[in-house]
């Protein structure tokens, strides 16, 4: 435990010389506040690992302490002990409901006191996440009149090529994927062109479906993650929707594993936001930087704002529980004008979600913009922020992941709705960003959200994004499959 910094606020001048005399002997780092209100000061200054806190002080009491403390994004990861008197049940009770990390009971036994704080502090001692083993990924380089490559990572490492080239028509399945999002048996017309997908990738092709049962067999000890590297026009190839089985048996691929695509020609100089990025950040105490963006233009898009103000709430919740240190911005539509939205992407985010329409220029892609006000307030005109514009925005900057969020409002957008965030995502993957989520279809209001809410949970658990979009999937699929959001989320991933 040696070198933690300790603040202890506490009004008794005896115990306030004692305690951190024998602390400091142990090799802590102590600072001493003698009323609540100087402790606040001290801890947004100095960011004490762990305060030890007197229930009864002078000015303010610790609850109120405690509470400004959690209340405060700059110090709410900070962990806490109440110091209370002996007996004082509900003074205990109220800190450990609150969320304090333990009480210890005056008068204390200095000793049984250092030990518990080894304890609590050995809690923040290790990274927020577990570093991953080795993945099991069957990657598939695929390009229509060539034969296909498949290279196997991870604990099993294999690489082969099949006998036969692919043969695939990257623009009638990109059509008819457009058309199955808009029609009311769209699920029995994606099965289908997933089952044609299967079969002209694995079934055409013995060594591609010899190396997915290969590797199949060690799924027991291994997640298999599958990954699809092709050319930008790709994009489109609904390979989201692949199909194994036939009748009423069967899955599709995308629920089973982690689906991702890999767009080749593309040099990124980062890697993807994973766990062990995050984990990076905390050993050096730096920020990770959030920005939340809703933009309700025209038509109306309400389920942008509400989307992002839910988002706002469960991020501060998972990020405060991993003990990260973020900053989180958050951009509604009264506040996201094309000035506002420029100024916060130059100064650089880690994560950025944005929630609101796309327009895509099948003529010129790097016209395709994000739709913004160009007042406050929902005034003036709508401005295009164009992706040429973004990418020299984000160009060598710390972007790791884009997240595009698009709902049911936009289907009355001038623009085919089935290409807006595609071409968004495919602009700023080529302006270096490593990883973009997208969707290939608008989604439901309530779809949007919960796919949102679920991908966050659970990527601040485990840390994987091909995981996390796997089991926001999977959740909004249990609902209801007769939501498209499930079918539509599309990952791109620059690893």
């Amino acid at each position: 435990m040696k070198g933690h910094t300790i603040l202890y606020i506490e009004d008794d001048p005896d115990l306030a010389t004692m305690l951190p005399m024998y602390l400091r002997a142990k090799g802590y780092n102590v600072l001493v506040a003698m009323t609540g209100t100087d402790g606040l000061r001290v801890a947004r200054a100095e960011a004490p690992d762990l305060i030890l806190l007197d229930v009864m002080l002078p000015d303010i009491d610790g609850h109120q302490v405690f509470r400004q403390l959690k209340d405060d994004p700059d110090t709410r990861g900070i962990l806490v002990m109440f110091l209370t008197q002996r007996g004082a049940r509900d003074d205990i009770i109220a800190g450990l409901v609150g969320g304090a990390d333990d009480y210890v009971a005056k008068p204390f036994d200095i000793e049984e006191l250092e030990l518990r704080m080894r304890a609590v502090l050995r809690r923040v001692s290790l990274p927020p996440f577990v570093e991953p083993s080795e993945t099991l990924v069957l990657a598939v380089s695929c390009e229509p009149g060539e034969r296909i490559h498949i290279r196997a990572e991870g604990p099993r490492r294999f690489r082969t090529t099949t006998k036969n080239p692919l043969v695939l028509d990257p623009a009638m399945f990109s059509n008819e994927a457009s058309q199955a999002g808009t029609v009311a048996g769209w699920r029995a017309h994606a099965k289908d062109i997933g089952r044609h997908l299967f079969q002209i990738f694995f079934e055409d092709h013995p060594r591609v479906l010899g190396s997915y049962n290969r590797l199949l067999g060690m799924g027991h000890n291994h997640d298999l993650h599958l990954s699809f590297e092709a050319g930008r026009d790709f994009l489109r190839v609904p390979l989201e929707f692949l199909f194994e089985g036939m009748g009423a048996s069967g899955d599709y691929l995308a629920l089973k594993h982690p689906l991702t695509r890999y767009v080749r020609g593309v040099y990124s100089a980062h890697s993807p936001l994973s766990g062990s990025f995050l984990n990076a950040l905390w050993r050096r105490k730096e920020l990770f930087r959030v920005l939340l963006v809703a933009s309700d233009t025209t038509p109306p898009l309400p389920g942008a704002d509400i989307e992002i103000a839910e988002l706002h709430t469960t991020l501060q919740r998972l990020l405060a529980d991993i003990g990260v240190p973020t900053q989180l911005t958050v951009l509604h539509s009264e506040e996201t004008t094309y000035d506002r939205l420029v100024k916060e992407l130059e100064s650089g985010y880690h994560l950025i979600h944005y929630a609101g329409h796309g327009c895509y220029d099948a003529q010129m892609p790097e016209e395709s913009s994000l739709l913004v006000w160009e007042q406050p307030h929902r005034a003036g005109n709508v401005k295009r922020l164009t992706v040429s514009e973004i990418a020299i925005l984000l160009q060598n900057g710390p972007t790791r992941l884009v997240y595009l969020s698009c709902c049911e409002g936009a289907t009355d957008v001038e623009q085919p709705v089935e290409d807006d965030l595609l071409g968004l995502a495919d602009g700023i993957i080529q302006a270096g960003v490593p990883a973009v989520i997208s969707f290939r279809w608008p989604m439901s209001d309530h779809g949007a959200q919960r796919f949102a809410l679920s991908f966050y949970e659970s990527f601040f658990q485990q840390g994987s994004l091909g995981r996390a979009v796997l089991n926001a999937r999977r959740e909004v699929a249990a609902e209801s499959r007769s939501d498209r959001t499930w079918l539509s989320p599309i990952l791109i991933m620059q690893d």
